[in-house]
């Protein structure tokens, strides 16, 4: 799995764009100022990239702990018919 994060351009705004509103009400930033506006862009980018290195980040945790997993599984059942004989 792969994903781009930055830059923020290319066909990732228009991939956002194109996806399905969750619920009936629209999000709107509060307050009329373009500088208010920038901040909440800002800010949703910034809570956008740390959610995506925080995904990577668990995804290959756990990908490193399945394959620890099944390596004790295979030295596991390696073990076994050693203990018997």
């Amino acid at each position: 799995m792969s994903q781009h994060l930055l830059p923020l351009d290319g066909p990732w705004p228009r991939e956002l764009v194109g996806q399905p509103w969750l619920t009936q009400q629209v999000a709107e930033v509060v307050g009329v100022s373009a500088g208010v506006r920038a901040q909440a862009l800002r800010a949703f980018i910034c809570e956008h990239l740390f959610v995506s290195l925080l995904r990577a980040s668990v995804e290959s945790l756990a990908s490193e702990n399945a394959i620890g997993l099944a390596t004790m599984q295979r030295a596991d059942k390696k073990r076994v018919p050693c203990l018997a004989s």
